[in-house]
């Protein structure tokens, strides 16, 4: 038995709580080096947060901009690159198309006489494209399959590294499209940030950019390479961030290409010669850049954003040269109107009314898009136009071409040009002019007594011609060809 005096218990107790006193002091020193290494990377990158939701991948740890790189490719022309083969006899088999799990190996084999399917080819998708139906019988026509070149997992836009195939019935081929590139990887180069991308993006840079004003929100970014229209020996594959985005103007998904070399002088070549072998970035420890943005709202493009309603009259009253205007306003609207003929459009305007008078002021950029005149409002127009149509029609011309240049904002960006002009008949009861332009068209109306317009109207749309090779449009042709098929039975 041991015997503790008081003593001896009271420094076991001390002790004790000296101990209790060191542990709990190590403790909250290792919560607060946890707290400061959870909260430093957010502090660094600020603005700039990789958002993982967005992208689908694995993020790159690479930090500065300088060490972004990307696989550099020199594009070569080889054999069976290119290829355009069409058989429009291939619908009168009418039968059904192949399933799309059958597709890809009937593909194969319909490429066997160009060299098959390149080996860096990756099925993108197969797609149904139209129907035809004999009395009540209705069938698949034909099926798409489309393959993209990805180098490194990393797709070729434009109009190189695509191969489609339409197939009909039993994997007959009616299309193939073929535009391959042979490349040589040589090295790499330096990129930039996809938030530097998305700041280039505001001022206008970049490749499919529509004409209208856009307001993104930013669904996506990833890197990819764009090929050059012209395929030459010696030329490269651009890198680029591929963003889609949805504009909320026109209620449009749009896939947009930024430009993202760095700089171009700043390419670094490998020696292949003094090494003998290929170089290769994976294997050089590179890594596929990763977006530093999450998603983002309110990207204005071409626009500062909505007018105001005052500036919207004052556009009005630019417009008509009649500043003591009356306007009556009845609230911001939209039109939308697509089809396969006629004029295609799709608009978010300022409503006005002055009298018989109309007017519709576009909201993101302030110009007049749409007028319905009389001499109660305007008198604005060509006096000398009655005379000039039919004595000088090549003047008469020219003199709606400089009117219409100083009513329509656009018109130099847009590559306005002269389209037709009608002369007053049982169909026309004005002298009209048409003119066209990048994704525009313009009509104009003048009174054929004294020349002031009585009409005028801006289609502003990149949905024109979209009904081209339609399901519509395929099912049309597939009833003539059966129609023909018969007459000739």
């Amino acid at each position: 038995m041991f015997d503790l005096s008081g003593d001896t218990m009271a420094e076991t107790q001390k002790n004790r709580r000296t101990f209790l006193y060191v542990l709990a002091g190590i403790i909250v020193l290792i919560a607060i080096v946890a707290l400061i290494s959870f909260l430093l990377p957010s502090a660094i990158d600020g603005n700039c947060i990789s958002d993982s939701s967005v992208t689908g991948g694995q993020q790159s740890s690479q930090k500065d901009p300088a060490d972004l790189t990307m696989p550099l490719f020199r594009i070569t022309n080889s054999a069976n690159d290119s290829v355009s083969y069409e058989n429009s006899s291939a619908y009168m088999q009418l039968k059904p198309a192949p399933s799309a799990e059958e597709c890809p190996s009937l593909a194969g084999k319909a490429l066997e006489p160009y060299g098959g399917i390149p080996q860096d080819a990756n099925l993108e998708s197969v797609q149904s494209t139209s129907n035809a139906c004999i009395g009540t019988d209705c069938f698949l026509v034909s099926q798409v399959v489309k393959y993209r070149q990805k180098p490194y997992d990393i797709p070729i836009h434009g109009d190189g590294g695509r191969l489609n195939l339409e197939l009909t019935a039993g994997g007959i081929p009616s299309e193939i499209y073929k535009h391959w590139l042979t490349l040589n990887e040589v090295g790499v180069t330096h990129i930039i940030p996809a938030s530097e991308a998305i700041n280039r993006l505001r001022t206008g840079e970049g490749k499919n950019i529509p004409l209208d004003p856009l307001d993104l929100t930013i669904a996506s970014a990833q890197p990819g390479y764009y090929s050059p229209e012209n395929v030459t020996n010696g030329s490269y594959l651009e890198p680029i961030w591929i963003i889609t985005a949805r504009d909320e103007i026109q209620g449009r998904a749009l896939t947009l290409y930024v430009s993202a070399e760095n700089n171009p002088a700043r390419h670094e070549f490998s020696d292949i010669q003094a090494s003998g072998v290929a170089p290769n970035f994976s294997r050089a420890g590179g890594k596929i850049p990763q977006p530093d943005i999450s998603t983002a709202s309110h990207v204005l493009v071409g626009t500062s954003g909505p007018v105001e309603e005052d500036a919207a009259r004052e556009s009005i009253r630019k417009f008509t040269a009649n500043s003591s205007i009356a306007l009556d306003y009845h609230g911001q609207s939209s039109k939308k109107q697509e089809g396969c003929g006629g004029q295609n459009y799709n608009w978010v305007f300022y409503d006005f009314t002055s009298g018989s008078c109309e007017f519709y002021v576009d909201t993101y950029t302030g110009s007049v898009i749409y007028a319905t005149t009389d001499r109660s409002c305007t008198s604005t127009g060509i006096p000398a136009l009655p005379s000039l149509a039919m004595k000088s029609p090549e003047d008469a011309t020219k003199n709606v071409s400089e009117f219409l240049h100083e009513k329509y904002p656009q018109y130099d960006k847009r590559h306005i040009i002269y389209s037709y002009r009608e002369m007053p008949d049982s169909y026309h009861k004005d002298i009209e002019y048409a003119f066209t332009g990048d994704n525009t068209n313009i009509d104009l109306s003048f009174d054929p007594a004294e020349g002031s317009l009585t009409h005028y109207a801006v289609y502003n749309s990149n949905l024109v011609g979209k009904c081209a090779g339609s399901p519509e449009i395929v099912f049309f042709a597939v009833a003539v060809m059966i129609f023909l098929y018969r007459q000739k039975r």
